[in-house]
């Protein structure tokens, strides 16, 4: 539980009335505070009671006069407006404070708010008969009625003014009835001469010395008693509670507008939005035009009735033909028979592969074939060549006279030196872009691998054998295997192309890098980096130590 507020108040006094200072008490509020010009009186927003009347404030200010001491109240003759004298509080008002100035300011705030202490707790009263009196002995308490049968309740106008008790009807019987009817001695109560609680309803009564206020809840009665029998809906019928008839299964609740009651009714076509409309977009059952895919019931093979002949039973009736169900038909009377097998594929020219080979008839790096048939080129479409010309850069292709196609490697790398080697058949397939070559190029070839070996990292240039690859092709990185490692001293070093670095940034391995250790470095000014057989490679260390040992190899 958390602990209540407290104030400033140093002498004990009950926790509920010095909090009501602070947090407006348990109801209407109407703090006072010191305000500003400094004989102003804040108050804060808050509700009462005046003449049977519930009164909301919005806060506001009262001006006080200067070296004086001022009586703020509630004036119950104009509507519990905030006012203030110099004489005293006049009887049957509702007291604010009482607040003294002097040289220009408010120098102390009485709280006189004592009506908003909450009564003394007085725990429940509890009622079982069929008549009560409400008494000045239940102010604070709850009190409850349990009858299956009606009870009639008195309000007297003998407690007087603040009057304030729960109430709760607890109904009895199975299951639980009985309703509670709460009548004033004089006066009204929510301005009429009763109020029925139903089974299961409570709340709080209020008394200003006239009249009676209620706040209830619960039971679904809404504050009154259920018209009508059981099953019926509830309406506001002239300010009373009806039951509305609950017409036939199936209908639905319709609205009668400002003036009449709503009914339960039928739906009309005409009410449903674009119901007609819609159904004319339906395939009627007679002769219907169906779009789409429609789908039937597959009868049986063999079934010789009106039923619809879905595609399923089409092809079993084919498939469980004997031979003799079809007559011969001649090749003339086939549309178009003999003019199609003249344009479909010989075993000839496939045997010969003349569909998709042709010896290359165009240059180095911009080779050519011809088909027969031109072929339309698709995605999968496969060209091989025996190629005229050894290719020395990227190269392209021409197919039966159309434009040079790019040939790649490896998805979409450009070919390098020496992947075509004169004579060899090459095998391409179009991509729907590009011709990939099959194979890494110079098929059979081994990888193209150029490998230095350094069992010194000290600081040098050229530190080991210049090398030559063993043919034209490209490479795509280094990969590096640490031998052994220097603790402080890390290892960097660049590796020349005929003279000039390969690489963008120069590979570096750590201080202290386990033996055995791989890494690789793909940071080459061109990837792939083409090389011709006559390119001379070295290697330059520029950071490193004795203790560093390992192998820079250039790979595909």
């Amino acid at each position: 539980m958390a602990n209540p507020q407290t104030s400033d108040v140093s002498k004990p006094q009950p926790i509920w009335a010095v909090n009501a200072k602070w947090v407006n008490g348990v109801a209407p509020g109407y703090w006072p505070t010191a305000g500003y010009p400094l004989l102003t009186l804040n108050l804060s927003p808050g509700a009462s009671f005046a003449n049977g009347a519930r009164t909301n404030y919005v806060g506001g200010t009262v001006s006080l006069p200067d070296n004086s001491t001022s009586y703020v109240y509630l004036d119950p003759a104009a509507s519990n407006a905030p006012t203030s004298n110099t004489t005293g509080y006049p009887a049957s008002v509702i007291r604010i404070c009482t607040v003294v100035t002097a040289s220009g300011a408010i120098t102390t705030i009485t709280d006189d708010r004592t009506w908003f202490n909450a009564p003394a707790p007085g725990g429940v009263n509890a009622q079982t008969g069929a008549s009560y009196s409400i008494a000045a002995a239940d102010n604070g308490k709850l009190v409850t009625f349990a009858n299956s049968g009606a009870v009639a309740v008195t309000l007297p106008t003998s407690l007087g003014a603040r009057f304030v008790c729960a109430i709760e009807n607890l109904g009895a019987g199975s299951p639980l009835s009985g309703t509670v009817t709460l009548t004033p001695s004089s006066g009204l109560i929510n301005g009429a001469a009763n109020l029925v609680l139903a089974q299961g309803q409570g709340g709080w009564l209020f008394f200003d010395g006239t009249n009676w206020e209620a706040v209830t809840g619960g039971g679904g009665g809404g504050g009154g008693t259920p018209g009508g029998t059981n099953h019926e809906v509830q309406i506001n019928s002239s300010g009373a509670f009806a039951g509305l008839a609950t017409g036939t299964a199936g209908q639905y609740l319709r609205s009668g507008g400002a003036s009449a009651d709503p009914a339960f009714a039928s739906i009309a076509e005409s009410e449903v939005a674009n119901l007609v409309s819609d159904l004319a977009l339906k395939a009627p059952l007679a002769s219907p035009a169906l779009t789409g895919t429609p789908t039937a019931p597959t009868p049986t093979t063999g079934d010789d009735s009106t039923k619809i002949a879905t595609t399923a039973f089409v092809e079993d009736t084919i498939d469980n033909l004997v031979p003799g169900d079809i007559p011969n038909i001649a090749e003339s009377q086939v549309t178009n028979l003999t003019t199609d097998l003249a344009a479909a594929a010989t075993k000839v020219g496939v045997q010969d592969e003349s569909y998709t080979y042709a010896a290359d008839t165009g240059t180095a790096n911009a080779y050519a074939v011809t088909l027969s048939p031109t072929p339309t080129l698709v995605a999968g479409s496969k060209v091989i060549f025996k190629a005229a010309h050894a290719n020395t850069a990227a190269s392209t292709i021409a197919v039966n006279g159309g434009s040079p196609i790019n040939i790649y490697k490896k998805t979409n790398s450009a070919l390098a030196a020496g992947d075509i080697l004169l004579n060899q058949i090459i095998e391409l397939t179009y991509d729907g872009t590009n011709f990939q070559l099959l194979g890494d190029g110079a098929t059979g070839a081994s990888p193209l691998v150029i490998g230095f070996v350094i069992n010194n990292g000290a600081v040098g240039n050229n530190v080991g054998p210049m090398l030559q690859p063993s043919r034209a092709g490209s490479i795509s990185k280094c990969a590096i295997v640490t031998k052994s490692s220097d603790g402080v001293t890390g290892l960097t070093f660049r590796i020349k192309q005929n003279g000039v670095d390969i690489f963008t940034s120069d590979p570096t391995v750590a201080a202290g890098t386990s033996a055995g250790t791989t890494s690789s470095s793909s940071s080459l000014t061109t990837n792939p980096l083409p090389v011709a057989v006559s390119d001379v490679f070295q290697i330059d260390i520029t950071s490193g130590s004795p203790n560093w040992a390992f192998t820079a190899q250039l790979e595909t």
